[in-house]
């Protein structure tokens, strides 16, 4: 039974190698991944418990063989296959699936005590999901956070998931720009800048997931929120290092938030 760890941060402070407001471990079963794929993924993908096992154990395996009839030969950067890939679609459902149990156990709930739907918009990406939080369970999630004491103008919270193979520190930039999708899709200035992105890292052992909260302070603004998340992809030196986009991007709009 695989255990995993939830990790709790604030967009203000999206480093990995910071300390978490909150850190909680939990198991589940493979036969319980395979009943949350069938209730709650947004894709038809059977069995992700048994794709989960499969997915996070060595690429050895001969199952990530492929076979072949022949030798064949090698043209310019034309090679012959003989692994198989990883379906990103899978991996994604994996992580949606594990969200709601991990925010469940959290807080010491029972899944079905959880306000949360699934969301999806026309022609557009938005988040995965739209949950709801009390200031009680915004508080045990996010502990002595300093937005507890700020009035919040909605209980909503638009979730997007981001899953990887692979080790990685801050959130996707894509998930910023599905949240400001969201945000302007909705057409009200109550739910702006109130979000969450999961950040699932599926690993062969100790696969995690880091929730990022994002609640508005007062530099907040939608338009500038936008011209900070489509900043364009690339590297440059701040104070003689070398930084990415990403690290540019997250440090600046943690500026807009709690």
């Amino acid at each position: 039974m695989p255990t995993l760890t939830a990790k709790f941060y604030l967009a203000s402070n999206p480093d990995k190698n910071s300390l978490p407001l909150n850190v909680h471990s939990f198991s589940i079963s493979s036969f319980s991944m395979d009943v949350l794929g069938i209730l709650y993924s947004g894709t038809l993908i059977d069995s992700l418990g048994y794709h989960y096992n499969l997915y996070t154990s060595p690429t050895s395996s001969p199952m990530y063989k492929v076979w072949r009839t022949t030798s064949g030969i090698t043209a310019g950067r034309i090679k012959m296959q003989d692994k198989k890939h990883k379906a990103a679609a899978v991996t994604g459902n994996i992580g949606e699936v594990l969200i709601i149990p991990s925010l469940a156990s959290t807080l010491g709930q029972p899944m079905n005590a959880l306000a949360f739907h699934r969301i999806k918009a026309h022609n557009w990406q938005c988040p995965d999901y739209r949950v709801s939080f009390s200031p009680s369970e915004l508080n045990s999630l996010w502990p002595s956070s300093p937005f507890i004491s700020v009035p919040m103008s909605t209980s909503d919270f638009p979730l997007e998931v981001k899953s990887c193979l692979h080790e990685d520190n801050y959130y996707p930039i894509e998930a910023l720009q599905q949240l400001y999708h969201y945000w302007k899709g909705c057409s009200s200035k109550s739910v702006e800048g109130y979000g969450i992105i999961a950040r699932v890292n599926i690993r062969p052992v100790n696969s995690y997931i880091r929730f990022y909260i994002f609640v508005p302070n007062k530099k907040f603004k939608l338009e500038l929120f936008k011209k900070i998340a489509y900043m364009k992809a690339g590297k440059k030196k701040v104070r003689g290092v070398t930084i990415s986009n990403q690290q540019r991007i997250t440090r600046a709009i943690g500026r807009l938030f709690y």
